[in-house]
């Protein structure tokens, strides 16, 4: 099976194939166990944490000290572990894992502790083929198998069925399954019988994975070079899962809070038309926090300048950019062309990636005849740390990483220096964006030590989320590409990032009115919510479609900056526990197999099931509620239960939404930018069920003070019975303290009541909703919406809502 797989889809050489046939020695370890294999080969099995395996085989007989930068260790803790060896079989056994390494042939097998599979390999299901290097691993993909994440591919949710090539790649105008792109990511769930596990391979030399395309029982993964080096999460949960892998690759970290705005961008503004958008967009009240610079402000493309005639004065710029709250992003490429006047001295002083003879590789792309810089080299490193500082002194708030695959996608003769270890291309590759992105956020952490950098990246592997954003590179403008943008958010949501988009509207194109309002719903719940277009697309800013779609636009942007403390609590979770801010529903119902299928809608946090519409002159769409709960449209309050699919309305500006029960979603007040001085009251969404809870995060947005405890935890919890129900929000972690506000409760789904107090204390009822502007508390309820709302004053001490 291996033969035909790697000889019809990896290349067309012929392989000879050596297996790692039986172990010849064992050397146990506190928590792990090193072999010898009659084949040469070395092997070593570690517990690492609990729940938590790690895998090595090497067949050079020793391990490499190559690292791929991915891993950043934060808070594993090496596990009481019972170390066996017999004539068998080897065994590391912990608290909630067993691993077993059968002898003869060598074999990993690891399963839970009540006995359930994990993975298993096939016997001899470690090869390699020392002519070319590929190495792999064959495992056993039971019946009922299913496989998810690998980041940045579209088409169906579950895996199984398919091949991927992690290389990364410049690959505009993809579709769902275009294969490579541009971030690899290589981890993937596993998913049976509603348990989980996780596998992340870490090699970057083009990994692979062949999830039993022949039918034949065979999950296949390795890399055509190097060592086979892999980590299995033993779940069984997927939470547990994502919260080992933040542990083993970094969590996200807290983003400044305008990076969740909403984002402007296009191929490419003047000053002239930066600022004329910025004040139109504030002068018809449509929210914005940034504004980005795509290559169009270069001089002739040159890096780290300003044209002096699309940018007569980019300091008055800037500043009056500063002065309207936007922030300032510019494009930075990893190249210069070498008709740049600064190519000359940067070859001479080795900042490129050379060749075997030491001379600087000019690879021909669309830019132009360019040369990468070697960001694995300590002296390139510190001077483009030197320029970029200097550059973003200006007053430039972000970084935008292009054309870092690196866009020529395969430039063999390169030679990464790893300051005096060199890699090539096919090694390091997939690592280059990681390595750039490092440096970025570094030099902006030393320009501004106290302000959080942020990075957009277009390409990625493991890890990047400790140092940068990703989107999703150049779609085409069409429905379909809307449609696997869904896709690829629900897979990058699994796999660790945790601020990925994409382009609103589509990269390449023109979207009409329709698709760009869709796109913009869509947009409108993922963490990164961009607009940009191409230099040659029609007009797409928010206003540029005329009404009724300006009014539609600046609705769905409202919206987008009132669900703000929602999406900033995630992010804080996220940054603490690895929950991915977006996922598949499978992720929080991972019983209900149904939820396997569905990529055409996605979870932002626990608490909203969003459903985008992705198809030409749709008015409904097709919503699947998953099984275990009750649902509730976030538009009308009716309740549906789960386990069924339903047809929801889905007029132009209306994305499907529904809360589940339980929900708790705190939302604020409409601003223009983040940090405008405007209204600070907070309202509360709460939705009938069985004792419930969400933590809401607030800081000042931007420093690092929230590392020192200047941050503030509100838990908001809920709970029902057959006579009253709850609310209590109390402060419970941090030191910032919020402006002065009041409080609104909104209870759905609410039959009305009788009495409602605040710390044994009766509030008024007043005639209508509208009627409680006008008190500092108070309680009304709408008999239409089915919808309660107490009004009260925010406190530093607790607050306890009793409805009866």
């Amino acid at each position: 099976m291996k033969v035909s797989f790697l000889a019809m889809l990896l290349t067309t050489q012929a392989f000879a194939f050596q297996s790692a046939n039986n172990i010849t020695a064992t050397t146990p370890g506190s928590n792990s166990i090193d072999f010898a294999l009659s084949s040469g080969a070395v092997a070593r099995v570690a517990l690492i944490s609990d729940g938590l395996v790690r895998v090595r085989f090497n067949p050079s007989g020793t391990f490499t000290t190559q690292l791929s930068g991915a891993i950043s260790t934060t808070g594993l803790v090496s596990p009481q572990t019972t170390v066996y060896d017999t004539a068998q079989a080897a065994f590391l056994v912990s608290s909630s894992t067993v691993v077993a390494v059968i002898k003869q042939p060598f074999q990993v097998v690891i399963l839970r502790a009540d006995g359930s599979l994990v993975m298993a390999d096939q016997p001899n299901g470690i090869s390699w083929d020392p002519a070319s290097g590929l190495i792999l691993d064959e495992q056993i993909a039971l019946p009922d198998d299913h496989y998810f994440g690998l980041g940045d591919r579209g088409g169906p949710l579950d895996r199984r069925g398919r091949t991927f090539y992690l290389l990364n790649t410049d690959w505009a105008g993809y579709g769902p399954l275009t294969d490579p792109l541009y971030i690899s990511i290589p981890f993937f769930y596993g998913m049976e019988g509603g348990r989980a596990y996780g596998l992340f391979l870490d090699n970057p030399a083009e990994p692979f994975f062949d999830f039993d395309t022949e039918q034949t029982g065979n999950v296949i993964f390795g890399a055509q070079q190097g060592e086979l080096d892999y980590y299995v999460m033993t779940g069984p949960s997927p939470a547990s899962i994502a919260h080992s892998y933040a542990q083993l690759t970094g969590f996200s970290q807290m983003p400044p809070l305008w990076t969740l705005g909403y984002h402007q961008s296009r191929y490419s503004y003047t000053q002239s038309e930066a600022l004329t958008v910025a004040n139109t967009l504030r002068s018809m009240s449509i929210p914005v926090d940034s504004i980005y610079f795509d290559i169009g402000y270069m001089k002739q493309m040159q890096q780290f300048t300003w044209d002096p005639v699309a940018f007569p004065s980019p300091t008055t710029m800037i500043h009056q950019l500063s002065q309207l709250g936007v922030q300032r992003v510019n494009i930075f490429e990893p190249l210069v062309s070498n008709t740049d006047p600064l190519w000359p001295y940067l070859a001479g002083s080795d900042y490129f990636l050379n060749d075997s003879t030491g001379e600087p590789v000019v690879a021909s792309i669309w830019y132009g005849n360019v040369s990468f810089f070697d960001f694995t080299r300590d002296s390139a490193r510190d001077w483009y740390t030197q320029v970029l500082q200097t550059f973003m002194a200006q007053g430039i708030t972000g970084a935008w990483n292009d054309l870092n695959e690196p866009a020529a996608s395969y430039i063999s003769s390169a030679l990464y220096d790893y300051d005096g270890q060199p890699r090539s291309d096919l090694q390091a590759r997939d690592t280059y964006a990681l390595e750039e992105n490092q440096v970025n956020y570094n030099a902006q952490l030393g320009l501004r030590p106290n302000v959080r950098p942020w990075a957009l990246s277009r390409s990625g592997f493991a890890g990047i989320q400790r140092y940068a954003a990703n989107w999703s590179g150049d779609q085409n403008s069409t429905f379909a590409s809307l449609n696997m943008s869904v896709q690829i958010t629900n897979q990058m949501g699994l796999s660790g990032q945790n601020q990925f988009g994409h382009d609103v509207g589509g990269f390449l194109g023109s979207p009409d009115a329709e698709l760009f309002i869709r796109w913009l719903e869509f947009g409108s719940y993922i963490p990164l919510f961009r607009n940009h277009a191409t230099d040659t697309s029609a007009p797409r800013e928010p206003y540029a479609f005329g009404e009724p779609y300006t009014t539609m636009a600046r609705n769905i942007i409202n919206q987008r900056y009132q669900l703000l403390p929602y999406l900033y609590s995630l992010h804080r979770q996220a940054s603490q526990q690895g929950a991915p801010v977006v996922a598949p529903a499978l992720y929080y119902f991972p019983g209900d197999t149904l939820t396997y299928q569905q990529d055409q809608e996605f979870m932002l946090g626990p608490n909203l099931l969003v459903a985008p519409v992705s198809t030409a002159g749709a008015t409904t769409q097709t919503v699947y509620l998953p099984a275990g709960t009750t649902w509730f449209d976030t538009y009308t309050g009716t309740a549906y239960q789960g386990g069924q699919q339903i047809v929801a309305a889905a007029p132009l500006q209306q994305i499907p939404v529904y809360a589940p029960a339980g929900a708790i979603i705190p939302h604020g007040a409409v601003k223009q930018y983040v940090s405008q001085a405007a209204d600070p009251d907070l309202s509360i969404d709460c939705y009938p069920g069985a004792n419930s809870q969400f933590v809401m995060y607030e800081d000042d947005g931007a420093s690092f003070a929230y590392q020192t405890g200047s941050f503030l935890e509100t838990t908001i919890s809920s709970s029902s019975s057959s006579t009253a129900i709850s609310v209590r929000l109390q402060r419970t972690a941090g030191s910032f303290l919020p402006s002065a506000r009041e409080i609104m409760l909104l209870l759905h789904a609410s039959a009305g009541a009788t009495s409602v107090t605040l710390n044994g204390s009766a509030l008024a009822q007043v005639s209508n909703t509208s009627s409680l502007s006008s008190v500092t508390s108070g309680w009304a309820y709408d008999s239409t919406a089915h919808v309660l709302s107490a009004k009260f004053p925010d406190s530093s001490e607790p607050a306890s809502v009793v409805v009866q």
